[in-house]
Formats: structure tokens, sequence, C-alpha cells
């Protein structure tokens, strides 16, 4: 299987088009900001172990898969942790 490199920085079209970039934004929606790139990286990255393009990744080496579906269970864990701190977040701003 070709390697392929997956970019970690958000893509313009996931960004808020009607902010500009030098705006100020709240500590929210800079993580929701942050959540949503990582989301969509994550769904990528597991949608290839599906259907006809996961024969590609059942054929790999144990090792390989491994530290494939290690990669996206450290990328699901970032994903989780940020959306429990926004949760956090907003609820401290809603009690405040």
């Amino acid at each position: 299987m070709p390697e392929t490199l997956i970019s970690t920085k958000p893509s313009p079209s996931t960004r808020d088009l009607t902010t500009p970039d030098d705006a100020p934004r709240s500590p929210s929606r800079q993580l929701q900001e942050d959540i949503q790139p990582h989301q969509l990286q994550l769904r990528a990255l597991l949608a290839v172990t599906l259907d006809e393009q996961g024969c590609m990744f059942r054929i790999q080496s144990k090792e390989m898969r491994d530290s494939f579906l290690l990669a996206c269970s450290v990328m699901g864990d970032e994903v989780r942790q940020l959306a429990q701190v926004l949760h956090t977040r907003l609820q401290a701003s809603h009690t405040a």
C-alpha cells in the first residue's frame, strides 16, 4: 500500500469563513475548531478499514495494522479529551 501522509493542519474548508483570521475567538470556539479536523481525520483513517478499501488494510502485516489502529486510538483519545474540556468550559460558562 502506498504511504499516505495526513496533515494535522485543518484545511480551509473546515474553518469558519465568516470569521476573519485576526478576530479574537472565544476559548470554546477555538476548541470546537480544534476538534473538527481531528474528527474528520479519524473518520478518514477508519474509512480505509471498511468495505473494498479495507481489503488493502486487512492484507497488511499484523504490526502494520496494530500501528495503524493505535494511531487511530490516540487520535480518538485526543478528540475525547478536547470534547471533555469543551463540555466543561461550556457548563462553566452557563453557570457563571
